[in-house]
């Protein structure tokens, strides 16, 4: 990934941050490996981490549909106090929020839809 796509791989998580007002932001690749992030990641507990790792490999061993499409659908998972939104970015790579329970998870899901096909086409001209 060049320079630039980092910047606008790091700025597009830094809008969609704040929109949602999440804990974390991160675009992962299929080994887990952080390729753009906002907020503050290393905040979150050793659970959440486990119940993250577990997100990246399940939507990375996902197969391809019938039509060799992937799933783009978010998975929303619980973990103590914090929600974890994650969703496909291609085949190789995962955007994941984390935010707090009492936030509403319909506006993240709605920030990351609108967030996700920009975080894409960077992705792309990597």
């Amino acid at each position: 990934m060049r320079l630039e796509e980092t910047r606008d791989v790091a700025e597009l998580c830094g809008r969609l941050h704040r929109e949602t007002s999440a804990q974390a932001v991160l675009v992962l690749g299929q080994d887990g490996a952080i390729l753009g992030h906002a907020g503050s990641p290393a905040t979150l507990d050793d659970e959440t981490v486990e119940v993250l790792g577990d997100l990246v490999v399940e939507a990375m061993v996902r197969p391809a549909g019938a039509d060799g499409e992937f799933d783009d659908g978010e998975e929303l998972r619980a973990v103590g106090e914090t929600q974890l939104c994650a969703t496909r970015l291609g085949r190789n790579h995962l955007l994941v929020v984390a935010f707090a329970s009492d936030s509403s998870a319909a506006l993240v899901r709605l920030q990351i839809k609108r967030a996700r096909e920009l975080i894409l086409r960077s992705l792309d001209t990597a």
